[in-house]
């Protein structure tokens, strides 16, 4: 039996009582019990998916896009939203290619064009603070992924489940003193939200954690060549380094250093003095050393052209 127009609108469940019922199931996959009608196991409830698939961010976007879709259909294929009586989730999908004024029409027009009950977006904070503040303004939930802890003021309608950038900065100091006593670090980062936020912390923060920045770079985001920054790092003094970087300027930075081919500072302390690493990674001259306390001393003894003494036979 057909129902009326009129009833089936009456039924249609407006992003309101979406969000009195079931705003926790976007965070965390699952619902409360709650009396509904039966009725509501036919309604779609829409969600919007704001992710960059074109433009500088594109390669993590798609895969933003992909695990969207694939959470949907598997929310969708286990009976939909049980304390909805079942409804089904329907995604929808807007690019935001990348760029803070698509970003921010695009939110209005995913709000104000389909009516979501949530969001999920941007991937990247310089992204997800516009996006945010379209939302806040809506009064439309937005669930995101980026660190930035600028998401977490004066916003009462972002949600940000993850660790925040100030989060990373402190484990990081923290973590620098396990590999050195007196760490030496060279801070690199992405000059938009994420980037300056996170190194920001860590600058704050070093000298309580008795770290010394020696180099503090910022650089623009989607960078085409790192090696200048690259020198600048093997220049500073640094044992160890900090790029607070996008996955895909991270690729950047990786092939800086796959080009690396030095003798000196700390690569003169490796085994064979050198440093040059095969498409593998791995330093192609390294190589095993033999040592034997001589003396109170430890000597290289084998190889024989690295041997700083001859081996004692007891």
């Amino acid at each position: 039996m057909k129902r009326s127009k009129n009833k089936l609108d009456a039924t249609r469940l407006g992003r309101r009582d979406f969000l009195v019922k079931s705003s926790g199931a976007l965070a965390a996959g699952a619902v409360a019990a709650f009396n509904i009608r039966t009725a509501a196991a036919a309604d779609t409830v829409n969600i919007g998916g704001l992710y960059p698939v074109t433009g500088s961010f594109a390669q993590i976007g798609q895969g933003c896009v992909n695990a969207a879709k694939l959470a949907v259909a598997m929310i969708n294929d286990a009976g939909g939203i049980k304390s909805l009586g079942g409804a089904k989730l329907n995604l929808i999908v807007s690019d935001v290619q990348s760029d803070p004024t698509v970003t921010r029409t695009e939110t209005d027009r995913l709000i104000s064009s389909y009516k979501p009950a949530a969001i999920h977006g941007a991937y990247a904070s310089a992204l997800t603070l516009i996006a945010s503040e379209v939302a806040e303004r809506a009064k439309v939930p937005l669930l995101t992924g980026s660190s930035s802890d600028q998401l977490n003021k004066d916003r009462h309608f972002t949600f940000t489940p993850f660790c925040r950038a100030s989060q990373f900065a402190s484990a990081q100091l923290q973590m620098s003193k396990l590999v050195s006593d007196q760490p030496k670090v060279a801070v690199i980062f992405e000059n938009t939200a994420f980037g300056t936020s996170t190194s920001n912390g860590l600058r704050e923060q070093a000298p309580t954690q008795g770290v010394e920045i020696v180099m503090f770079e910022p650089y623009s985001a989607g960078l085409s060549d790192a090696s200048p920054l690259i020198n600048k790092v093997k220049a500073s003094g640094a044992n160890m380094l900090f790029p607070v970087s996008y996955l895909n300027d991270l690729q950047k930075v990786r092939d800086a250093i796959a080009a690396l081919d030095v003798s000196t500072g700390y690569a003169a302390m490796c085994p064979g003095g050198k440093v040059k690493f095969g498409p593998d990674g791995k330093n192609i001259y390294a190589h095993p050393v033999g040592v034997q306390w001589q003396h109170g001393d430890l000597a290289t003894v084998f190889p024989k052209d690295e041997a700083r003494a001859q081996l004692i036979k007891a």
